[in-house]
């Protein structure tokens, strides 16, 4: 008897609907003509827990040699062997810190989270916890151009995300003034890193070594235009 694909995805298809639905009466709540903000304090510690937990589990996909299958005297290689997997996790830690103070400077700059706010911060913690599955995937097939495509498109989806926040609600309004006057440069400043990872998804279907070399360009290309930026205010 085979998988029943049809059945498969017309229970996938009614979930959707269900979330899609649940989401859109959220997206209406209001308490008069007054929508509801909801508490800074909850949001944060809710974030901090995901994100923190998320960085953890990423350890996991890290299996210790097996002294069974090493011989006395040969740890090192067995460490080797691992290195692969030590390199994505760290990687992934270091990512994920450098999205956690991002997305700790955006929040610090709302001063009212209303219920898309909470949503879109949601769908970017779910980003965040979905790192320990294509993180420890790509370390698992570390060779394989789908592995690196899902774990890159994965990093850049998060980042996305922390700018859907920042550009909500900064039309909303929903900024602090002191915060508000450089919006531009801060939404391209943070759209840098998800980009690089999207454009190193096309890449890596040509090269796979240059789509990961392409992600040391993140810090180059944001030094590169504050410095373009400073130059601009000197001339002015």
């Amino acid at each position: 008897m085979g998988f029943p694909v049809k059945k498969f995805y017309r229970i996938n298809h009614i979930i959707l609907l269900a979330v899609k639905s649940l989401i859109s009466f959220e997206f209406n709540i209001s308490m008069g003509e007054k929508e509801i903000s909801f508490d800074r304090g909850r949001i944060l510690n809710l974030s901090d827990g995901i994100i923190a937990f998320s960085m953890t589990l990423m350890a996991v996909g890290i299996a210790i040699p097996d002294p069974a299958t090493t011989p006395e005297g040969e740890l090192y290689f067995g460490i080797v062997s691992i290195s692969p997997k030590i390199f994505i996790f760290v990687f992934s830690f270091l990512m994920v810190g450098v999205y956690w103070i991002k997305h700790h400077s955006i929040l610090n700059k709302v001063k009212i989270f209303d219920s898309k706010t909470i949503w879109l911060n949601m769908f970017f913690l779910l980003s965040i916890a979905f790192l320990s599955f294509t993180s420890a995937l790509f370390g698992e097939y570390e060779t394989d151009q789908l592995a690196l495509g899902i774990f890159a498109l994965n990093m850049s989806i998060a980042g996305f995300l922390l700018v859907l926040i920042l550009i909500y609600t900064s039309k909303k309004g929903h900024i602090h003034s002191k915060y508000s006057k450089n919006m531009r440069e801060q939404i391209i400043l943070n759209l840098i890193v998800p980009a690089v990872f999207l454009i190193s998804v096309i890449i890596s279907f040509f090269n796979y070594n240059l789509a990961i070399y392409s992600w040391i360009s993140s810090p180059v290309l944001i030094f590169l235009y504050k410095i373009s930026k400073k130059k601009a205010k000197k001339q002015k």
